[in-house]
């Protein structure tokens, strides 16, 4: 328009005509925007028509408009009390028509309330048509992004021009500034949807302190009143539960009714399932949750209320709208994908709800078990084959298809005979075949070509008229593996003339051909029997020939020539076998069949030679080497004499000699028996009529090895002729292990029983002797008394086997035998014996000529207890030599004063002893293995103004070296050394005087001198004596010290001792090095000589790590001496804990 303007502006024709219709034309256009422009602004607003404009003297309200309204129909709806203006009713007939309502220029006062219209279905075409459309209400505060309030999928029918339609009310929120009322779908040809009387209502304004309830379906607020679409959802399926979100705009708590409840025309097919909080407070929110489950096809429609203390939006509406449709079932996978007959499977898939059946290949049908609409089961049918498998809906009246196979686990049997494969069912014909006769077996193989192992009930069976016709001679394997195969054979026997048939039924577990059957022709008939060859060719009258030919099993007779019939014997349809008879003669041979009613000739002839004629043999006996000679006729220049062994085979004859026809000479062969001798000649074998008798020479013995032996013994015998022994006995007690094997050696065992005297050998050719000493063998011991008691005691055994030079032992203690005291032999069942003095508990042991024997249980020794008679000095100190007497004071174990061990060594008198440290008063002790005796001692306590940590005296080669410690030393003016060799006997003298080195002093300081005065090969006992600066005097223990003529000096025992000092968190620890294994004794004393701990230990040679455990002795901090004594080696060291 604006191009042909100007162009007429340039032309200068009738321009101002121009201009008046321009602005005519912009008028007319501007005048519906002038009108959207417009806006409600106050409430109620309401319209009862006109609608599509025609009639400008009913117009629209301020801020009401409509787009595509149809020209207004002549109906009014609603009450005809409401239609006297004749106003009409509003046509939507188009997608897209609406009416619109603008509140924005509402001032804020002012809250929009509920929203009421009438609406119904016209249909002005023929027939009857359903309102099949959908009629939405809509709200929104920008004129843009609708939200659905109410949505109308069902409608009444307009029929009457007057006072039709349904009144509906839906509530606006308050924030909504347009209102829209919309046909949103295409309706058919000559429908319509109906609207009239709308009006909206001022709603209550809330108090400044009550709730505003507001809903929100996912990311979508709702308002006033709202509505819901589902999606399309498949029949009989629950959809995903859709949240709907009631929030407390307010600033007061909102109040919910619950439950809230589903109402309308399709209720059932909608489920709440999740209920809201019934109070949500302000600002706060609740969720509840719906579900769409529809049952049949169509649209579904319901309503939920929710009952709240809103007090402009009571109860707040939700429309539910959703479609239910019938989708077609898929399937995606088989779980598994194979399977056999009966077995469940799992098909995968969507919209499985509504499946009717499932048909496998081959149209097998089975109802199957829906789990959910992505999953159901079914059993595979019998019939199946692999193959797409179908699902079947809508009452089976449509059916979808897997695109995968699912694969039919099953066997599938298949039958070759050679090479021809047969199916279902197959024949075999064996064409003719000789009666009585065998055919080659056939070999039908059984295939399984499926995919799971095929099993055949066996053996297989022949049925059928001539059954007994045919044998199957290999049954098949029962069970077939999947692509493998077996074999069976069937031969055809025929037993008469005719046609033969039989059937093999194969029952196995293939569906589809079970049983498999094999049908089985074949026809018997009676051949000729034919001659092709004899073997040999040539034999005289008694000879077994072999006939060799066809068709001979029915043979009824062999005649040789002369008409002479033969014993005979059929092998097989080849292979006769026949005895030359008497009588026969050189010629052609027959065979008879058919009931000897028909013949056959040989074409070849067959020969008949005489056999060797025996009349005489001389000698008729004499042993290996005898010449025989042997008389009579047909003897052959290249035959032979055989003999017999003893087992009755032929054994060739030695030096064979052709005399002539009628004489042959042979020696008797070395393994030859009495038995009949034959003559082999050119027509065959004659044996003698009377058997020839071998002698054996009798058997020498030349030597036995050895000649005399306990029962059991290996004798090696040599000589000759011994063997085909027929006995050996040792003093008449016969041998039953021998071995004869040797001519010329014999072995034998000398048996149970045997006495001394003959060993006889015996066999066919007599006896021979030699004589052999049965010797006696060890002791056997049965019994001894008494059992126990001391030694002297006279022991009596008995027994068998003893011997007067023998003896009798008892066991020391270290487990050696020793010699009891006065063995006397009394006879071979008893000895006596008297127990030695150092016998200790143990076996008591008999030795005999040929062994040593000990008794079952021990000799149990009774050792007398210890008495002490008299202590020498009975009181004394540390140190202090006691000499002990009493009786049986000898193997003494241990001496103790109370409690504390001593040192002791055993004399001709008795003991002598030494007071120990930390001895305490109370008795002595001694411990012998016989008992304990006791004697009250007085220990005298005394405590050196020196401390002294270690006095030890070692031997060397011309001298005794002394060496000493002190701890400490207080007023000390020196030390006499002093020595005795006898300290019962004789007084102490002092060999040596020692100054103190410090006199007083706290700290550890060695003292060292050398004693040349002891003699050789003695025991030498020393102590020091202590002078103080007053001249007080103390005395040390007494040590000893042994010299020897070869004296030297032993090695020292080093012991290492740490941690130093200790605490009651870490126990001393002792290292010590010995030389041999031996008992370590360790005593910690007070420096006042006291003891604090005291432990003995059993170590082993090399080095052994000892911890004392000292923290169990209560000590306190201080310091202590520590003596450590092995194998004689006494050791000190000062320790001190903290």
């Amino acid at each position: 328009m604006e191009k042909h303007l100007l162009r007429s502006k340039s032309s200068g024709k009738r321009n101002a005509s121009r201009v008046w219709l321009f602005i005519a034309v912009l008028l007319y256009g501007l005048m519906p925007m002038l009108q959207a422009q417009a806006q409600v602004t106050s409430l109620p607003t309401l319209h009862y028509g006109r609608w599509d404009n025609s009639t400008p003297t009913l117009p629209y309200p301020s801020g009401w408009s409509q787009n595509g309204l149809a020209t207004d129909p002549s109906v009014n709806l609603g009450p005809s009390t409401n239609n006297a203006l004749n106003t009409r009713s509003a046509g939507f007939d188009g997608t897209g028509d609406f009416i619109k309502i603008n509140l924005s220029g509402l001032p804020a006062s002012i809250i929009p309330g509920e929203l009421s219209f009438y609406i119904a279905y016209r249909y002005t075409g023929t027939g009857t048509a359903l309102y099949d459309g959908t009629f939405v209400v809509e709200e929104s505060e920008t004129d843009g992004n609708y939200s659905p309030i109410a949505s109308y999928t069902t409608l009444v029918r307009q029929i009457n021009s007057s006072g039709d339609g349904e009144e509906k009310k839906v509530n606006i929120k308050p924030s909504t500034k347009f209102v829209r009322l919309r046909l949103a779908t295409n309706l058919q040809t000559n429908g319509a949807v109906l609207i009239d009387r709308v009006s909206i209502a001022e709603a209550t304004p809330p108090p400044p302190s009550a709730p505003e309830i507001n809903v929100i379906p996912g990311s979508s607020a709702q308002g006033g009143s709202s509505s819901y679409t589902f999606a399309d959802q498949n029949l009989n399926v629950v959809s995903a539960p859709v949240t709907f979100t009631i929030q407390n705009t307010g600033p007061a708590a909102l109040s919910v009714t619950t439950p809230i409840t589903i109402s309308g025309t399709d209720p059932s097919q909608f489920q709440i399932t999740k209920q809201p909080d019934a109070s949500i407070p302000a600002g706060g929110s609740s969720t509840f949750e719906v579900a769409f489950k529809p049952t049949s096809v169509l649209t579904k429609t319901a309503t939920i209320s929710i009952i709240n203390d809103d007090a402009t939006e009571n109860p707040y509406t939700i429309n539910l709208t959703g479609k239910g449709v019938l989708l077609a079932p898929t399937i995606s996978s088989f779980e598994p994908n194979a399977a056999s007959v009966g077995t469940t499977i799992t098909i995968k898939g969507s919209n499985l709800t509504n499946t009717n059946n499932v048909v496998f290949e081959s149209n097998k049908t089975v109802v199957p078990k829906v789990l959910d609409d992505n999953t159901l089961t079914a059993t595979v049918p019998a019939g199946a084959v692999s193959g797409l498998v179908k699902l079947t809906y809508n009452n089976n009246s449509q059916s979808s298809t897997s695109t995968a196979s699912f694969t039919v686990q099953a066997p599938e049997i298949d039958v070759t005979p050679g090479s021809n494969s047969q199916g279902g069912s197959s024949a075999q014909a064996f064409g003719e075949r000789n009666i009585n006769t065998t055919s080659a077996p056939f070999t039908f193989t059984i295939h399984n070509t499926g995919n799971v192992p095929l099993t055949l009930t066996t053996p297989l069976a022949l049925r059928g008229t001539d059954a007994n016709q045919f044998q199957i001679t290999k049954q098949p394997d029962a069970s077939i593996p999947a692509g493998g195969s077996s074999t069976f054979e069937v031969a055809f026997k025929p037993t008469s003339v005719s046609a033969k048939t039989a059937n093999i039924l194969i029952a196995n577990n293939d569906a589809n051909e079970n049983p498999y059957s094999i049908n089985l022709s074949g026809t018997g008939v009676l051949l000729p029997p034919t001659i092709s060859s004899f073997e040999p060719n040539a034999a005289a009258v008694g000879n077994t020939i072999l006939i060799k030919g066809s068709n001979l099993v029915n043979t009824t007779s062999v005649i040789f020539e002369n008409g002479k019939t033969a014993t005979y014997t059929v092998v097989d349809d080849n292979t006769l076998t026949a005895t030359v008879p008497a009588g026969a003669a050189t010629g052609t041979v027959k065979l008879s069949y058919n009931n000897f009613s028909q013949t056959t000739t040989s074409i070849a002839v067959f020969t008949v030679i005489s056999a060797p004629i025996i009349t005489d043999f001389s000698p008729k006996s004499g042993p290996v080497g005898t010449v025989v000679t042997i008389t009579g006729s047909n003897f052959w220049v290249d035959g032979n004499v055989y003999f017999k062994d003893a087992s009755g085979e032929y054994i060739y004859a030695d030096n064979y000699e052709y005399v002539s026809t009628t004489e042959v000479r042979a020696t008797v062969p070395a393994d030859a028996a009495s038995d009949f001798i034959a003559v082999d000649g050119e027509s065959g074998l004659t044996e003698t009529a009377t058997k020839f008798t071998v002698t054996v020479p009798a058997p020498v013995i030349a030597t036995v090895d050895p000649n005399a032996g306990p029962v059991g013994t290996i004798v090696y015998v040599q000589g000759s002729n011994l063997k085909g022994i027929q006995s050996i006995t040792f003093g008449g007690t016969l041998a039953t292990e021998y071995d004869d094997t040797d001519e010329n050696n014999l072995i034998v065992i000398v048996p149970e029983g045997a006495v001394s005297g003959n060993m006889i050998v015996t066999t066919a050719g007599g006896a021979a002797q030699t004589n052999f000493t049965v010797t006696v063998p060890t002791p056997i011991i049965t019994d001894f008394s008494p059992k126990f008691g001391p030694a002297g005691t006279v022991v009596t055994i008995t027994g068998a086997n003893f011997w007067v030079d023998g003896n009798v032992y008892f066991k020391d203690a270290s487990g050696n035998y020793i010699y009891a005291d006065n063995y006397e032999f009394i006879s071979e069942n008893e000895v006596r014996a008297t127990v030695p003095a150092d016998a200790a508990t143990d076996f008591i042991a008999v030795d005999g000529e040929y062994g040593l024997t000990e008794t079952d249980s021990k000799f149990t020794m009774i050792v007398p207890a210890p008495v002490i008679n008299n202590v020498e000095p009975n009181a004394g100190p540390a140190g202090t030599v006691v000499t002990i007497t009493g009786t049986d004071l000898s193997r003494v174990l241990s001496v103790s004063f109370k409690n504390t061990p001593a040192q002791f060594e055993e004399t001709a008198e008795g003991l002598v002893t030494i007071v120990p440290e930390a001895a305490t008063e109370g008795p002595i002790i001694v411990k012998t293995a016989g008992g304990t005796a006791e004697m009250n001692f007085f220990v005298l306590t005394t405590t050196l103004p020196v401390e002294l940590v270690d006095f030890t005296a070692t031997p060397a080669s011309n001298a005794v070296m002394l060496s000493w410690k002190t701890a400490t030393e207080k007023n000390n003016a020196y030390f006499e050394v002093q020595a005795s060799a006898n300290p019962k006997r004789e007084e102490f003298k002092t060999v040596k005087r020692v100054e103190s080195k410090v006199t007083n002093s706290s700290s550890l300081t060695s003292y060292e001198i050398e004693d040349r005065t002891p003699a050789k090969s003695t025991t030498t006992y020393y102590r020091l004596k202590q002078v103080d600066l007053d001249g007080s005097v103390e005395y040390s223990k007494t040590i000893a010290v042994a010299r020897t003529a070869a004296a030297a000096t032993p090695a020292a025992t080093p012991v290492t001792v740490y941690p130093n000092p200790f605490d009651d968190r870490s126990n001393l620890t002792i290292e010590v090095t010995a030389e041999q294994a031996g008992q370590l004794n360790v005593v910690l004393y007070y420096v006042t000589g006291k003891k604090a701990f005291e432990r003995s230990f059993n170590v082993e040679s090399g080095i052994s790590t000892i911890e004392l455990p000292v923290n169990t002795a209560s000590i306190g901090a201080g310091m202590y001496i520590l003596s450590t004594e092995l194998n004689g080696q006494t050791t000190t060291t000062r320790v001190v804990k903290k």
